[in-house]
């Protein structure tokens, strides 16, 4: 039976036959500019654009005809949804579609489908329509990545970003701000904002927005703000600018775009330098009373001693005694004082704890004040660590203070020494602990105690609970680093509200050897050795040459450095130079040693000194060993001091460490 087509043959529609026009609608939509296809019901390709092709990698003189998801199998469950509503008679769009090809490229288009109707109005089939957007949703991809990451990092600097409308004055604020201002938000206009701050600063704030919203300003502003939060002074820096619009006349702000910069750790910082500063200057005056005073307590008690050897009255005996008792505390008064201020180098000896504290105990109890009641229960009678009397001082002046916070209503603090010796069971409960013989010091307080977690923190550095004006968050670190120094370690017991332990445990050492200002047979003596004294101090000096001939020691004696070294180039037999460090002129008692060295003149040196600058410190522990007696000193002290650097090697370099 023969075919319609061979028994009308081709319609004519518009001068073109029914094929042609399919050849030039094919070609035209083969040319169409964006992604294109159409499909039958059975999803076949019955035309397909080039961009299609090229978008989806396909190969595209094998589409027509063939499934869609024969070809693209890989094609997602979101796609194949669409592609049934659309055969079901609907139109489907998507603004923002992601398809994955087989090669893993990810690409993304914004698609419309649309059925296709035939001459009965049935769905033959779908055109879908894409366009490829895969430029643009990675770009704001990128965008919106940098964005995180510059949110992020604003966070962790705690930089709080906000935006003004000019118009409307309505306000975004980014959450850092409300977290840097504890504000619970959210803020809607610029007024709002404006009030949490101090009323010296609303006063400022509101001045600067009318300010920087003059056409004729150049609409930068920077403002610094000292709120009080949660009951804490803080430090915040405002900076920003107006962007605005127009010209001459007609220019008008748009909106103000600014950061918020938390300041608080700087100005904190700022004060501890200031602090710092002067308490380098306070060390600086201390150094130079400590040097005048100790030189005055060394001619005291040299003289309260010879008055002591003199006389047989067992009562006179007593009181020059405590006398010379007061001048050794005296001296330990300025050794304090200077620890405090940081202008000293730490000394460390054999030091009594017991015998220590019960001498310094008064001034603890006057830095105290009767905020607390103290109390001081010896329990190492036999107990000697090895440190600086400096540093055992300021690390219980530390504890104390921290103790007198903690009982701000006149609660109790205790001091109480012991000695102990941890197995390694002990040890393995204290954090560094070591088994061993140790001296320990604890002091108790009856106050809010800590939690376990603020415990653990209480040594790190700048960790501090107190008021920013109360504390740096560095006298417990300050301890434990002293204690690390000297072999220790140390140990906090506390519960909220049942108030805190500081154990510090020394290692053991020897008891000192009691120290007496009378000449005795047992105290090292000289044999007509010839010392060459150097002092400035006429009293001083003439207190140490009657010293040491007490001791059977030949003197002469030079009041600075120049006429000493006048002395020893014209021939004079020293066998020993014992030199202030600080002398007339331009040079010092280490200038002396170093010169008498330099020039080949082995002869053996001690240097003393009422103070001790760091520089003059650092340059005793340089290349040439040199030995330091602290003013004032004992008889006995001497005596030892003398014998010693008579034997020791003279211009001896000083063993590496």
């Amino acid at each position: 039976m023969p075919k319609d087509e061979d028994i009308i043959g081709p319609v004519p529609f518009g001068g073109e036959t029914l094929d042609s026009l399919k050849l030039r609608l094919s070609t035209f939509i083969e040319d169409f500019p964006v992604p294109l296809a159409l499909f039958d019901r059975a999803m076949n390709y019955v035309a397909v654009s080039k961009a299609w092709v090229k978008t989806f990698r396909l190969q595209g003189e094998t589409l027509i005809g063939t499934c869609q998801y024969d070809i693209a199998p890989w094609m997602s469950q979101e796609l194949r949804a669409a592609h049934r509503a659309g055969l079901a008679g609907r139109t489907i769009s998507n603004e923002e579609s992601r398809t994955t090809l087989p090669d893993g490229t990810e690409t993304w288009q914004r698609w419309t489908i649309r059925p296709i109707h035939g001459a009965d109005d049935e769905v033959t089939g779908i055109v879908v329509v894409t366009e490829d957007i895969t430029e643009a949703v990675q770009a704001r991809h990128r965008m919106e990545a940098s964005e995180h990451r510059l949110s992020h990092a604003m966070d962790v600097a705690r930089i709080g970003l906000f935006e003004v409308r000019a118009d409307t004055g309505e306000i975004y604020v980014s959450p850092t701000i409300y977290d840097l201002l504890d504000a619970e938000g959210p803020f809607d206009t610029i007024e709002e904002f404006i009030q949490l701050a101090a009323p010296e600063d609303q006063v400022e704030l509101r001045r600067l927005r009318d300010n920087v919203l003059d056409p004729t300003g150049t609409g930068l502003f920077s403002l610094e703000l000292a709120p009080e939060i949660g009951g804490m002074r803080r430090h915040f820096e405002l900076k920003g600018r107006v962007e605005y619009t127009g010209e001459g006349a007609a220019r008008r702000p748009v909106r103000g775009i600014g950061v918020l910069f938390d300041r608080t750790e700087r100005a904190r910082l700022s004060n501890a330098l200031d602090s710092a500063q002067r308490l380098e200057t306070v060390g600086r005056m201390a150094g130079m009373i400590a040097h005048d005073f100790n030189n005055l307590l060394t001619v005291i008690m040299s003289n309260l001693e010879f008055a002591s050897d003199q006389t047989v009255d067992r009562a006179m005996k007593d009181h020059l005694r405590r006398a010379t008792e007061a001048t050794q505390l005296g001296a330990s008064f300025t050794r304090r004082l200077l620890s405090l201020s940081g202008a000293r180098e730490p000394r460390p000896g054999a030091l009594a704890v017991d015998e220590h504290l019960t001498r310094t105990w008064t001034m603890l109890e006057r830095v105290l004040g009767e905020d607390a009641h103290t109390t001081f229960v010896p329990g190492a009678p036999e107990g000697a660590i090895f440190l600086d009397r400096g540093e055992l001082d300021g690390a219980v002046l530390n504890l104390v203070l921290n103790a007198r916070e903690a009982t701000a209503d006149r609660g109790t603090i205790s001091i109480s020494t012991g000695s102990r010796r941890l197995t390694a069971a002990d040890a393995g409960q204290i954090p560094g602990g070591r088994p061993g013989d140790f001296v320990w010091l604890t002091v108790t307080d009856t106050g809010a105690g800590m939690s376990p977690d603020v415990a653990q923190k209480a040594i790190e550095p700048f960790f501090t609970t107190k008021m920013p004006d109360r504390g740096s968050g560095l006298g417990l670190t300050s301890v434990a680093t002293m204690l690390s120094r000297a072999g220790g370690f140390l140990r906090i017991d506390s519960e909220v509200g049942a108030g805190t332990d500081v154990t510090l445990y020394f290692p053991r050492v020897d008891m000192p050897e009691l120290e007496t200002g009378t000449l005795s047979k047992d105290m090292p003596r000289g044999d007509g050795e010839l010392v060459l004294v150097v002092e400035d101090d006429p009293l001083v000096r003439e207190s140490v040459l009657d010293r040491l001939e007490a001791l059977g020691y030949a003197v002469i004696e030079a009041g600075s450095a120049d006429q000493a070294i006048s002395l020893v180039e014209r021939g004079e037999p020293v066998d020993l130079v014992f030199s202030d460090v600080v002398l007339p002129g331009r040079k010092t008692g280490i200038d002396l040693v170093e010169h008498l060295c330099a020039e080949g003149r082995k002869i053996p040196a001690l240097l003393t000194s009422g103070h001790t600058s760091l520089r003059e410190d650092a340059r005793m522990t340089g290349d040439i060993a040199m030995e330091l007696l602290p003013k004032p000193y004992t008889l006995h002290t001497l005596a030892v001091a003398v014998a010693r650097a008579l034997k020791a090697e003279a211009c001896r370099s000083r063993s590496p460490v």
